[in-house]
């Protein structure tokens, strides 16, 4: 079974804690980055780009860019920005909107069980990125955003976390894009005790979100241990976010295709009669199942149903099926003809791409399950890029996670 430990948070103070937190960092645009900047002297964003306004700026995933976030870290750590709790402890947090509201645990994770293959993935990493956030952890000292990790469901663990929510939270506040974030601290050694042997039943973790995250942390324990795992070391453990597979929702990533010449509509709907039969025009392009898919062009979705779809993935099928043979795609992570947007923004966005002329071609997917991204994990097999958008989307220095002593 995977590893569970409660650990003494850094976090913000209660007062400030709705103008630190902040969205992950390649979620901000220059313009939206500068006005936060401006705006919210507390903003964690300062730290993740501390020389934004700088006339010496560090080259971006560089060692001296490093060296400037652990300082500006430093800084807002100094100032009485950040509180530490003084016992180990888990964190219970849930987020919630109008839609959806999910909660689980921020707790950390042993890097050995990845290495085991107790903590699953479903997504192959790049070796290039892993070493950049390998540095980062290694210079910065810090987790501040945890990954994401599902496991299935378990009553024991559904009864002790809503003992917990029973408690007054030390966090209760709302931001600007209308989601509530609420935290209650379980630092009483009994239920912390009993939350770790509720974990002990739990067969394995499996990645939702941050596998590069993850495999960093793992590289990093390995580095500073001389090529091992297994000690009790702060590296060896990773901060995580730990939520039943009930809770997760998943959205897919639709397709965008931009094409070098004029898109020949009849053509590449005369090319997908080989493998699907057609509906439309339609009027609600949303796929309703597992093997449709619907493809905008031309100011029209017209609807696909796989004549075979053998059970795998439907982004495995279209890839194999629509953006290989007909468009030449084969390289989803360097191809420029294909972009990607998530299912949660939903169906019109397709459109507006299209429609704008920015793109010749939109394809909406059906989502996946949870249960077959824990079956393809079980198996040891890979989605391709893009599979799945998952929520929640985790808020950073809610809760940060010290590699090094400070």
């Amino acid at each position: 079974m995977p590893i569970v430990r409660p650990f003494r948070a850094i976090r913000p103070t209660p007062d400030k804690v709705h103008l630190v937190v902040s969205r992950s960092y390649i979620d901000y645009e220059e313009d939206d980055l500068r006005h936060k900047l401006a705006s919210n002297p507390y903003s964690f964003i300062h730290i993740i780009n501390p020389d934004v306004e700088s006339e010496d700026r560090a080259v971006a995933g560089s060692t001296d860019f490093f060296h400037k976030v652990r300082e500006k870290y430093l800084e807002f750590y100094h100032k009485g920005f950040f509180i530490q709790d003084d016992t180990p402890g888990f964190y219970v947090y849930t987020q919630s909107h109008a839609e959806a509201s999910f909660t689980g645990i921020i707790a950390t994770t042993a890097s050995k069980d990845y290495a085991d293959g107790l903590v699953k993935k479903h997504e192959q990493t790049l070796t290039k990125r892993e070493k950049m956030f390998e540095t980062y952890l290694d210079i910065t000292g810090i987790n501040a955003e945890p990954v994401l990790l599902s496991y299935a469901d378990d009553a024991a663990i559904d009864a002790l976390v809503d003992e917990a929510k029973k408690e007054r939270p030390i966090y209760d506040f709302s931001t600007a894009d209308e989601h509530r974030h609420t935290v209650w601290y379980i630092g009483d050694e009994t239920k912390i005790t009993a939350l770790k042997e509720a974990f002990d039943k739990v067969g394995a973790f499996y990645i939702a979100d941050g596998h590069h995250r993850t495999a960093s942390s793992a590289r990093l324990t390995y580095d500073r241990n001389g090529g091992h795992y297994g000690s009790e070391a702060p590296h060896d453990f990773f901060m995580s976010y730990l939520l039943p597979a009930s809770q997760m929702r998943i959205h897919p990533f639709h397709r965008l295709i931009r094409t070098q010449s004029p898109l020949d509509g009849e053509k590449v709907l005369e090319a997908l009669k080989k493998d699907f039969d057609f509906t439309g025009p339609l009027a609600d392009p949303r796929p309703k199942a597992k093997g449709e898919m619907s493809i905008y062009m031309d100011h029209i979705w017209h609807g696909l149903k796989a004549k075979e779809h053998e059970g795998i993935l439907d982004s495995l099928f279209c890839s194999e099926k629509i953006l290989a043979p007909i468009f030449g795609i084969e390289d989803l992570t360097l191809d420029k003809r294909i972009s990607f947007i998530s299912g949660e923004k939903g169906i019109g966005s397709i459109m507006h791409a299209v429609d704008s002329g920015r793109y010749q071609l939109g394809i909406a997917l059906f989502p996946a399950t949870m249960e077959r991204v824990f079956s393809i994990s079980d198996r040891g097999e890979t989605m391709p890029p893009k599979s799945t958008w998952v929520e929640p989307k985790l808020r950073s220095a809610l809760t940060i996670y010290s590699l090094n002593k400070h």
